[in-house]
């Protein structure tokens, strides 16, 4: 029964990262490139580059160049120029006229990949039919594997949960539950904890080499990716990680040396190195992923840090105490155990509350992104499962608070334990009472046998109360000691429904961790397309926010040759809004390609979009539609 019941849990962590894994989120965005999508060009232009709005990796990504039939063409190798990590160049051989499709795939800041396609055309003999069909088949040819995502995600949950035994787990031996130290099912989950956490990491390494390259997962052992992920952020943080997990082996040892550890007090030396250590490692799961990008870096790294310290205090405690506390028979170990926890858990849940509010307005900045987004509606899950974990241990609390937090034995002692009874002698020629009677007497009340039996003619009546009343008392303790083993049992449950909850909670962090935060999504540069019969117009505002943007606009004729395109008005006005209309300056950019550079559009909100596009000598064709600035 037990082992079905891992099976069935596991199958169900499973099936939540499968049911959100997929090789790729865009995290960092383009901002522009050249050439420009959907630009035709008289002459071979001599570059590809591209601008992103954050600095991104290309070690294991890279720019590719294919003709309109979908051979691949060599080009030069990706390299940031003078330096500037935000843009990657790669350098184009001559080419001849015809359609070209370029697809792209870089790292961005917090360690996972961003992709894209798009074309161009050289001259006027190719031409654009079917050409985004043949540069979206290209990108998913290039799109990396179902399978390394969901493998990927279980490494995540792995890692988490593993750093939760290991910080947890420490935490649990050395401060709240000593005793704990000298048990061998104690030792192993820490001991495993550890050994997970490194192998998960070395396991991440393996895996971000072959996610990031979008490669299959029987590639994930080659040499040559484990080295490129060496050479990125993330694999540095991971290395630092392994450093600190070698720093922690020995003070492991010191924790559980000896054969009797928990009877010697732990050194403040290590309290201190261990301390250190262990807040080092909570900070690395941060500084690879999206606590080190975007905005207040500053606060949330740290916020980060704390956020995994109180995660693995809580979850890793949990498993301690169903584990070491709660099987124990010593209700003076388990008011111990229960009571410190107590306090550990309300800590870290509030410590929790206040970091993931903080983070989830950083990453998501709105209501409608929470909504409209992936990351905003994995959040909400993670919300609903936080909460339901609260309720779990609001009700762990309850019982706590009242079974657990006093010591009943001691007010026992004056209740089970009375005085001496001194027989009482009735008329004056009664014989006072032999000492041996009064000797069974007194133990008759204590241990609750039949005094009345043991006394002599009237005395037997009273010693009989006498001797109900010591039952009465050992019953009270019976009693005391079944309700507790009952309220210990309840624990049990209540603490292996928080355990299960927690799982859940970890498989969606890991969802969550391959997302892209919600105000990324939202903050991407406008890019629409207007359509008309005659012509198209791509059209590219970037950044997308009130102040300064570059503006694109490229005319793509329908049916008709790049030459017929001869000039375009661009007008901007806000619907509402007394605000005259807004005449954005164009200067040719190619044929067909107008841009208005560092353009000032002053307000945030909606916008309309007017392009005229003259075709020829007098035939212009107007296009409208509508855009929302930030």
């Amino acid at each position: 029964m037990r082992r079905t019941r891992l099976v069935a849990f596991a199958a169900l962590v499973i099936a939540l990262l499968g049911a959100g894994a997929t090789p790729a989120f865009a995290h960092a965005t383009l901002l522009t490139t050249e050439p420009q999508p959907g630009g035709k060009f008289q002459t071979s232009p001599p570059e590809i580059l591209l601008r992103f709005d954050q600095p991104v990796e290309v070690s294991l990504g890279g720019i590719r160049l294919f003709d309109g039939k979908g051979n691949r063409i060599d080009i030069g190798a990706p390299q940031h120029p003078n330096g500037t990590g935000s843009q990657v160049r790669s350098s184009l051989p001559k080419l001849g006229n015809g359609t070209y499709v370029v697809t792209w795939r870089v790292i961005s800041a917090d360690s996972h990949p961003v992709d894209g396609a798009f074309t161009f055309q050289v001259g006027t003999g190719g031409s654009t039919k079917g050409a985004g069909a043949l540069a979206a088949r290209l990108l998913s040819n290039e799109g990396g594997s179902t399978t390394v995502g969901v493998v990927y995600g279980i490494d995540r949950v792995l890692l988490f949960a593993m750093l939760a035994l290991l910080i947890g787990g420490v935490l649990f031996m050395a401060v709240v539950f000593p005793a704990g130290r000298e048990s061998h099912v104690g030792r192993v989950i820490v001991w495993v904890g550890w050994i997970g956490t490194v192998v998960a990491t070395v396991a991440g390494i393996a895996l971000e080499g072959v996610y990031a390259a979008a490669l299959p997962l029987q590639k994930v052992f080659e040499y040559r990716l484990f080295r490129d992920v060496l050479d990125t952020r993330y694999g540095h943080v991971l290395v630092i990680r392994l450093v600190l997990l070698a720093l922690t082996f020995p003070l492991l040892r010191v924790l559980f040396r000896g054969p009797r550890p928990a009877s010697r007090s732990l050194p403040k030396w290590w309290l201190a190195a261990t301390g250190a250590t262990l807040t080092a490692i909570s900070f690395t799961p941060g500084l690879a992923g999206h606590a080190d990008t975007g905005e207040y870096t500053g606060l949330a790294v740290p916020a980060d840090a704390i956020h995994v310290l109180a995660m693995a205090c809580w979850l890793g405690g949990l498993v301690l105490l169903a584990a070491v506390v709660l099987p124990r028979t010593d209700p003076d170990e388990l008011r111990q155990g229960i009571n410190r926890f107590s306090v550990v858990g309300l800590v870290s849940i509030a410590a929790l509350v206040v970091t993931g509010g903080f983070q989830a307005w950083r990453q998501v900045g709105s209501l409608t992104a929470l909504r409209d987004t992936d990351y905003g509606k994995l959040l909400i899950a993670k919300l609903v499962a936080f909460a339901a974990l609260v309720i779990a241990a609001a009700f762990s609390r309850e019982i706590v608070n009242r079974r657990f937090r006093t010591y009943p034995d001691e007010d026992l002692d004056h209740e089970l334990v009375p005085e001496p009874a001194v027989p009482v002698t009735v008329g004056a020629a009664s014989t006072p009472p032999s000492t041996s009677s009064a000797s069974i007497n007194t133990t008759s009340l204590v241990t609750g046998n039949g005094a009345g039996r043991a006394g002599h003619n009237g005395d037997a009546g009273d010693g009989g109360d006498a001797g109900d009343g010591g039952g009465d008392d050992w019953d009270e303790l019976g009693d005391e000691e079944d309700d507790d083993a009952t309220e210990v049992r309840r624990l049990r449950r209540s603490v292996a429904a928080e355990l299960v909850i927690a799982v859940v909670i970890l498989s969606i962090t890991a969802m969550l961790v391959n997302a892209a935060p919600a105000r990324t999504v939202q903050t991407a540069p406008v890019s629409m397309t207007l359509k008309s019969s005659q012509v198209w117009v791509d059209v590219v505002i970037a950044p997308g926010i009130a102040g300064a943007n570059d503006m694109h606009f490229t005319a793509l004729p329908v049916g008709s040759t790049v030459s017929s395109v001869t000039a375009m008005q661009v007008q901007l006005t806000r619907p509402g809004s007394s605000l005259p209309p807004l005449e954005p300056p164009l200067r040719i950019f190619g044929p067909g390609h107008y841009i208005s550079p560092l353009y000032d559009i002053p307000y945030p909100g909606e916008w309309q979009i007017t392009v005229r596009v003259t075709l020829g000598e007098t035939n212009e064709v107007v296009l409208t539609g509508k855009f929302t600035l930030r």
